[in-house]
Protein backbone atom coordinates (compact mmCIF):
# COMPACT_ATOMS: atom_id res chain seq x y z
CA UNK A 1 0.00 0.00 0.00
CA UNK A 2 1.04 3.47 -0.69
CA UNK A 3 1.74 6.01 2.14
CA UNK A 4 -0.84 8.09 2.76
CA UNK A 5 -0.63 12.04 1.17
CA UNK A 6 -0.26 14.47 3.77
CA UNK A 7 -3.06 16.12 4.99
CA UNK A 8 -5.28 12.70 4.08
CA UNK A 9 -7.58 11.35 6.16
CA UNK A 10 -5.86 8.26 8.61
CA UNK A 11 -8.81 5.21 8.81
CA UNK A 12 -8.58 2.03 10.73
CA UNK A 13 -8.53 0.42 6.90
CA UNK A 14 -4.91 2.21 6.14
CA UNK A 15 -3.33 1.26 9.73
CA UNK A 16 -4.22 -2.39 9.12
CA UNK A 17 -3.36 -2.38 5.36
CA UNK A 18 -0.21 -0.77 6.75
CA UNK A 19 0.87 -3.28 9.44
CA UNK A 20 -1.18 -6.42 8.24
CA UNK A 21 -0.11 -6.14 4.29
CA UNK A 22 -1.71 -8.93 2.25
CA UNK A 23 0.00 -12.20 2.69
CA UNK A 24 0.86 -11.29 6.24
CA UNK A 25 -0.22 -13.38 9.37
CA UNK A 26 -2.23 -12.16 11.78
CA UNK A 27 -1.93 -13.99 15.32
CA UNK A 28 -4.05 -14.00 18.01
CA UNK A 29 -5.40 -15.87 21.70
CA UNK A 30 -8.55 -14.78 20.58
CA UNK A 31 -11.07 -16.79 18.05
CA UNK A 32 -12.73 -13.51 17.17
CA UNK A 33 -12.77 -13.15 13.03
CA UNK A 34 -10.60 -10.32 12.59
CA UNK A 35 -12.85 -9.09 10.42
CA UNK A 36 -14.97 -8.19 13.20
CA UNK A 37 -12.02 -6.63 15.06
CA UNK A 38 -10.81 -4.34 12.31
CA UNK A 39 -14.22 -4.46 10.75
CA UNK A 40 -12.91 -5.09 7.31
CA UNK A 41 -11.57 -7.32 5.15
CA UNK A 42 -11.42 -11.20 4.26
CA UNK A 43 -9.34 -13.33 6.04
CA UNK A 44 -8.50 -17.00 6.33
CA UNK A 45 -8.22 -18.96 8.96
CA UNK A 46 -4.70 -21.41 9.51
CA UNK A 47 -5.66 -23.99 11.71
CA UNK A 48 -4.60 -27.32 12.83
CA UNK A 49 -0.88 -26.38 11.49
CA UNK A 50 2.31 -25.68 12.83
CA UNK A 51 4.12 -22.30 11.77
CA UNK A 52 7.96 -22.86 11.40
CA UNK A 53 9.82 -19.75 11.23
CA UNK A 54 12.55 -19.63 8.30
CA UNK A 55 16.46 -19.52 9.13
CA UNK A 56 19.36 -21.58 9.09
CA UNK A 57 18.32 -24.60 9.89
CA UNK A 58 14.86 -24.54 7.74
CA UNK A 59 14.98 -22.29 4.38
CA UNK A 60 11.93 -20.66 3.63
CA UNK A 61 9.50 -23.10 1.58
CA UNK A 62 11.54 -26.31 1.97
CA UNK A 63 9.13 -28.08 4.89
CA UNK A 64 6.53 -27.86 2.55
CA UNK A 65 3.78 -30.23 3.88
CA UNK A 66 0.32 -31.40 2.54
CA UNK A 67 -3.72 -30.16 2.43
CA UNK A 68 -4.38 -33.54 3.60
CA UNK A 69 -3.66 -34.90 7.21
CA UNK A 70 -3.85 -38.71 7.92
CA UNK A 71 -4.12 -40.16 11.44
CA UNK A 72 -4.65 -43.14 13.48
CA UNK A 73 -7.50 -42.78 15.94
CA UNK A 74 -7.29 -43.55 19.65
CA UNK A 75 -8.39 -47.68 20.23
CA UNK A 76 -8.09 -48.70 16.22
CA UNK A 77 -6.02 -51.69 15.53
CA UNK A 78 -4.72 -50.08 12.58
CA UNK A 79 -0.54 -50.75 13.06
CA UNK A 80 1.71 -48.03 11.72
CA UNK A 81 5.36 -49.19 11.19
CA UNK A 82 8.38 -46.50 11.66
CA UNK A 83 11.93 -47.15 9.98
CA UNK A 84 14.81 -47.72 12.97
CA UNK A 85 15.74 -44.16 12.07
CA UNK A 86 12.93 -42.38 13.24
CA UNK A 87 12.75 -43.65 16.42
CA UNK A 88 14.40 -41.92 19.20
CA UNK A 89 17.32 -43.31 21.22
CA UNK A 90 15.78 -45.08 24.22
CA UNK A 91 16.49 -47.78 26.61
CA UNK A 92 13.73 -50.31 27.65
CA UNK A 93 13.93 -51.69 31.63
CA UNK A 94 12.10 -55.13 32.80
CA UNK A 95 12.05 -55.99 36.59
CA UNK A 96 10.65 -59.65 37.90
CA UNK A 97 12.14 -62.96 36.93
CA UNK A 98 12.70 -65.55 34.61
CA UNK A 99 13.12 -68.95 34.34
CA UNK A 100 14.80 -71.04 31.62
CA UNK A 101 14.06 -74.44 30.73
CA UNK A 102 15.74 -76.65 28.18
CA UNK A 103 14.01 -78.95 25.95
CA UNK A 104 14.30 -82.28 26.19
Amino acid sequence: MAKPAVGSKITVQSVVDLIYPVGSIYMSTSSTDPNTLFGYGTWERIQDRFLLAAGSTYAAASTGGTASVSYTPAGSNAAIALATTQIPSHNHTFTGTSNQSTGG
